[in-house]
């Protein structure tokens, strides 16, 4: 399994970062390589996704694991 982990700093308010961090389903406004999500399950801060990527409509599956702030 892949793991990837980013951090950059940004001069904003905590609380407006993280509703936009933390809002998966709306990822695709955000990152342009991802054209859609369909979420398969969520358990407690788990969520299991099929993600289709912009480049040639790829799909791929991702759990994706959101902490509280």
């Amino acid at each position: 399994m892949v793991e990837i982990q980013v951090s950059v700093e940004i001069d904003a308010q905590i609380n407006n970062v993280w509703n936009i961090v933390s809002d998966i389903d709306n990822e695709p406004k955000f990152w342009k390589g991802t054209k859609e999500i369909r979420n398969i399950s969520k358990k407690d801060n788990t969520v299991i996704r099929e993600v289709t990527i912009a480049f040639r409509d790829q799909k791929c599956m991702q759990e994706v694991k959101v902490y509280p702030k």
